[in-house]
């Protein structure tokens, strides 16, 4: 069966649409809304999530000084 080269590269331009990367202005949107959501956080929240940042800070660099 022949293969129909137009049909290949328009599916390879497809899948290139597909991946590509969305517009800046749909990136800052999503980015802006995450800020708004995390402003709205009380501080008990907020302070649980420090500590567990610190927790995951402190695993990496207790794996750090193993693998060294």
């Amino acid at each position: 069966m022949p293969v129909d080269k137009k049909t290949i590269h328009e599916k390879q331009e497809d899948e290139i649409i597909d991946w590509s990367a969305p517009p800046g202005e749909v990136i800052y949107r999503a980015v802006y809304a995450e800020g708004e959501h995390e402003l709205e956080r009380n501080s008990l929240e907020l302070a649980f999530s420090g500590l567990d940042a610190v927790g995951a800070y402190a695993e990496f660099f207790e794996a750090e000084e193993v693998s060294e």
